[in-house]
């Protein structure tokens, strides 16, 4: 019988019976299937649908995400066609407040749409945000209601009614202020706005609601007027500078309240691909380590090299350096030796650092220290974190990696001497699973967006949605890279890049 990870426990629990799981992670009750894993529209894990489609919420995971719900400077410019894809991405504040937030939340979905008032927000709200699940929604501050004059009496009363919505639903709240926008300088759009900030400022104090304060980190600090456009593009959305400066805003008031997590904390039980301990070969200055490869691509010939960081972490980290040759390159490497969960160990055979293998006690160990198996296996000691000789290799126990298991992939990385061109650079994580018909690909959460100068985290961590191990996977191909637009020159630096399990297994 497989072994039950903590996943099935958790359910286990939830249902208070006894349970097996199917091939797809169905939940099987005496033969009958009972429950389906819920995903959202980007496949993220939300729970378990029941026959009455019902969810079974996984409460572990739901208070470290979030959903933005607002118009189309949530949608991230989606209405301005003038510029490309990877500046127009770059200009969604929340994609900068993920990183700021250093991967304490995670998006699940994108709920803005293009000219919405607040009414047509409220009127979502229930599908394009509750029926998800978030820990949080945010809501941005409803501009399109202040430029149609829509009454602020029906803005208020908008607000507060997806307020109520969200919270009685058990989902946290937070929203902001309208940013100083110089299209809404004049007369009555200027009175209407004031008055609108006003009131969501008092009313969230009162109310005990995290408030970001657009307006401040958009109006110029000598006069208190609307900056000029340079935090914006003609239709109004934010420019990669305005959504730097307006994340800055959420961050001050998020900070505080967003629960302190290091997806990267050494753990005993799950291993990190890249070892940067000081003791794994590496030698700085060189090509990249034993499995790593160039993953560029019209990037104008970039370097790759292993790198020191001491004023960050003891060790070394990967490092790419690139200029795009044209809009939409890249720059980046890949895990070419996939990190296998199923293949055997072989007698002398030469093992580079960090490779997998299925011991003859049914165990996965890594390699630790490189080198030549010996002739036959060694006594195994299956203790977790414990080592094993064998030949000059190391190898020590790690937890296994079984079809069924909730895992996530994470990477940690840093963007440096950037220049040129429209300046939108956008880090990318993923994980392709290995072995199986058609490849399965776990996208990374696109945690940055920069230019120069850079706002102050200028790096941070990418980290996928929640994703099952599938039938018949052999291992894993890591990516990791950054998209850049034409004749941007940058350097990307890689660490501690991983399979983790989502919920610990046994």
């Amino acid at each position: 019988m497989p072994t039950i990870n903590r996943w099935q426990q958790l359910v286990t629990t939830l249902y208070g019976r006894r349970m097996g799981f199917n091939p797809d992670n169905d939940l099987v009750v005496d033969g009958e299937v009972v429950a389906t894993q819920a995903r959202d529209s980007s496949g993220n894990i939300t729970g378990l649908a029941g026959a009455n489609s019902s969810l079974i919420r996984l409460n572990g995971f739901a208070p470290a995400t979030y959903i933005p719900l607002g118009d189309s400077r949530v949608a991230q410019g989606q209405a301005d066609a003038s510029v490309s894809s990877v500046q127009d991405q770059a200009r969604g504040w929340h994609v900068h407040l993920q990183t700021m937030l250093n991967g304490r939340l995670r998006q699940i979905r994108n709920a803005g749409t293009s000219g919405d008032t607040s009414a047509l927000m409220l009127a979502r709200v229930q599908a394009d945000v509750i029926a998800y699940a978030p820990g949080w929604c945010f809501l941005e501050g409803p501009i399109n209601d202040i430029i149609n004059g829509v009454a602020l009496a029906t803005i208020q009363s908008n607000v507060k009614a997806i307020y109520g919505a969200c919270t009685a639903a058990g989902i946290k709240f937070a929203t902001g202020t309208i940013s100083a926008w110089v299209n809404v300088n004049t007369g009555a759009l200027r009175a209407a706005h004031a008055e609108y900030n006003r009131w969501v400022k008092a009313w969230c104090m009162a109310n005990g609601i995290p408030c970001a304060d657009e307006y401040s980190a958009t109006a110029l600090a000598t006069t208190g007027l609307p900056t000029t456009n340079t935090y914006y593009d003609t239709p109004g959305h934010f420019s990669d500078l305005g959504a730097a400066m307006v994340a800055r805003a959420w961050y001050n008031v998020l900070n505080p309240v967003i629960p302190q997590n290091d997806f990267l904390t050494s753990m005993p039980y799950d291993y990190d691909n890249l070892v940067y301990n000081g003791a794994g070969g590496w030698t700085v200055g060189a090509s990249l380590p034993t499995g790593w490869s160039d993953a560029s691509s019209s990037a104008g010939s970039p370097t790759n090299s292993t790198v020191a960081r001491a004023d960050y972490v003891q060790g070394s980290l990967m490092q790419t350096v690139g200029t795009a040759a044209a809009q939409g390159a890249i720059i980046g490497v890949s895990r070419t030796a996939k990190d296998d969960i199923s293949t055997t160990w072989a007698a002398t055979t030469a093992y580079a650092l960090g490779i997998r293998r299925v011991a003859n006690d049914g165990h996965q160990y890594v390699v630790t220290t490189a080198g030549t198996t010996g002739g036959s296996q060694p006594s195994w000691n299956s203790t977790i974190g414990a080592t094993t000789t064998d030949g000059t290799v190391t190898w020590t126990r790690y937890v296994d990696f079984n079809v069924g298991d909730l895992c996530y992939a994470e990477a940690e990385y840093f963007l440096s001497g950037i220049s040129g061109g429209n300046l939108g650079i956008l880090p990318q994580m993923i994980a392709q699973a290995q072995g199986l018909s058609a490849n399965v690909v776990v996208q990374g959460v696109t945690d940055q967006a920069t230019r120069v100068p850079p706002h102050p985290l200028a790096g941070g961590v990418l980290r996928s949605r929640n994703f099952t191990i599938p039938v018949g996977c052999t291992g894993y191909i890591m990516y990791v890279r950054a998209y850049m637009d034409n004749s941007v020159t940058a350097t990307l630096q890689i660490g501690r890049v991983a399979i983790k399990h989502a919920i610990t297994s046994t």
